[in-house]
């Protein structure tokens, strides 16, 4: 499976489709409108740099490896630590992941090792 590039010819929106190399490149959306297909280097290397702002791209670099959660994570982390270097230290999509986290679980805030902060500060739990 790759990836191809389509662009909407009216309204200029680009769309990631995952075809088979043997399929006939075209993208025609539910209206029947059918997009151009946008021509990129070619690009061959073996799980080198991916694009650190592609949800794609990572899924695609990690199809086959049989990677353990842990590397998913530490995978992850690395994309994270590439979009924050180009951001001047802050990773947005991170930033953007703890405020709806935050949102959906009622303001409780996201914390790495798992607090529940302003929530629970300290629980004391007797077993007897």
């Amino acid at each position: 499976m790759s990836i191809y590039i389509f662009e909407n010819p009216h309204t200029g929106e680009i769309k990631e489709v995952t075809q088979k190399m043997s399929d006939e490149h075209v993208y025609a959306d539910e209206s029947g409108l059918e997009w151009k297909r946008l021509w990129t280097p070619i690009n061959f290397s073996i799980d080198g740099k991916i694009n650190p702002w592609s949800k794609d791209s990572f899924e695609t670099s990690a199809q086959g490896k049989n990677y353990t959660l842990g590397e998913m994570w530490d995978r992850s982390a690395e994309m994270s630590a590439a979009r924050a270097e180009k951001e001047g230290g802050v990773d947005p999509i991170a930033e953007q992941w703890k405020k709806d986290y935050s949102k959906e679980r009622k303001g409780t805030k996201y914390t790495k090792d798992g607090n529940l902060m302003g929530k629970i500060d300290d629980v004391n739990i007797d077993l007897d």
